[in-house]
């Protein structure tokens, strides 16, 4: 699922609107509206932040969030286990 589908799908599940989505986000509620619609997608610390924060979000994405990294982890709380 690409990015703006998986944040459409996430954000309306949760009942996040885009203010919350920018609020989480630590953006403009602009830059929110822009990823909801296609024009822009989030950058990579801003990603990483709406995978953490939104429910749902990574699992639409393929990726697996872990809260607490394990002592093998390279220090990330998301890896990477694509969906097929």
């Amino acid at each position: 699922m690409d990015i703006r589908s998986a944040l459409r799908a996430s954000s309306e599940r949760a009942g996040w609107s885009p203010a919350k989505i920018a609020a989480e986000a630590g953006v403009g509620e602009q830059a929110a509206r822009r990823w909801l619609s296609g024009e822009a997608i989030p950058s990579g610390d801003t990603l990483l932040r709406l995978m953490e924060r939104l429910p749902g979000f990574c699992d639409r994405l393929g990726f697996t969030h872990k809260s607490k990294p394990s002592t093998s982890d390279n220090g990330g709380s998301v890896s990477g286990s694509q969906a097929a």
